[in-house]
């Protein structure tokens, strides 16, 4: 098991940023824009006929921020468990 942990972690890395960008399941089951994950809020954003740049910077900064604030933590079982696989002995 303490093999397996880089790994894990790794895994655990992609899936959460899988999750947190998922874009497809969060538009067709929410009703209610209260409830909107923020990639979906960051489309509704965009309308018609004007496009406000600046709250989408903001927005697409808030969306971008926790995926790399679990990255910084954990880029250590990361790299190590991308790297596990490439070594030869």
């Amino acid at each position: 098991m303490p093999l397996m942990i880089p790994s894990l972690a790794a895994l655990g890395i992609y899936i959460f940023m899988g999750q947190w960008s998922d874009f497809t399941w969060p538009l067709i089951i929410l009703n209610s824009e209260n409830m909107y994950t923020l990639p979906v809020a960051l489309s509704v954003l965009k309308g018609d006929t004007r496009i406000d740049y600046g709250q989408i910077m903001v927005g697409a900064i808030f969306a971008v921020l926790p995926v790399l604030i679990a990255f910084l933590f954990s880029s250590r079982y990361f790299i190590s468990g991308l790297m596990g696989g490439a070594v030869k002995e």
